[in-house]
């Protein structure tokens, strides 16, 4: 039995990390999934509710408060997107 060349290990490496990366923005998913579902809920009990302006809500933001032009989800994705990209690139590198 010989010695295991490095290419192996690196190339398997790659391959773990793609897992690992697919598995994260499955979780990323999931939980935004989740999120959305609360927030709509709240939303639906602020309207049936009658909840006013004055207080924090979903439906009615106070004073002050201000929508970002992005939200932490999306730079979340572009985060594991940059990642998968990468361990792509070092696996082709690696191959050749």
């Amino acid at each position: 039995m010989g010695i295991v060349p490095i290419n192996v290990f690196k190339i398997g490496g790659c391959i773990v990390g793609l897992i690992i990366t697919i598995i994260w923005f499955a979780i990323q998913l999931e939980a935004q999934y989740a999120i959305d579902y609360w927030n709509d809920k709240i939303a639906t009990v602020e309207n049936e509710g009658g909840i006013k302006k004055e207080g924090f809500s979903f439906e009615h933001p106070h004073e002050g408060f201000r929508y970002r032009y992005f939200s932490t989800h999306y730079l979340i994705l572009v985060l594991v997107v940059l990642f998968t990209i990468l361990w792509l690139i070092l696996l082709v590198f690696f191959l050749i």
